[in-house]
């Protein structure tokens, strides 16, 4: 039997309709400052917003998560070392 310091289900991020608090926070703000300037133009903002921040890939990580991947992938440099082989 499996004794756990933390139950599993605590330890995962908290999402509400596959958004994180901050991430809803944030389209939220971004929605309600369009409405009330009066320029619905200002509306494809907070859509942007959200259809970016959906986590679509294996349900795990977002088009902005997937671009900071690729971007170290091919822009940092790239460390390789053996741990503890000879």
């Amino acid at each position: 039997m499996k004794k756990y310091l933390i139950p599993p289900r605590l330890n995962e991020k908290l999402y509400v309709y596959g958004l994180t608090h901050f991430e809803l926070l944030f389209i939220g703000l971004s929605f309600l400052i369009a409405v009330l300037s009066k320029h619905f133009i200002l509306l494809t903002v907070p859509a942007f917003i959200f259809a970016s921040c959906v986590r679509a890939i294996d349900g795990e990580i977002n088009m902005w998560q997937y671009g900071k991947k690729v971007y170290n992938y091919f822009f940092k440099p790239q460390k390789f070392s053996m741990i503890g082989g000879e």
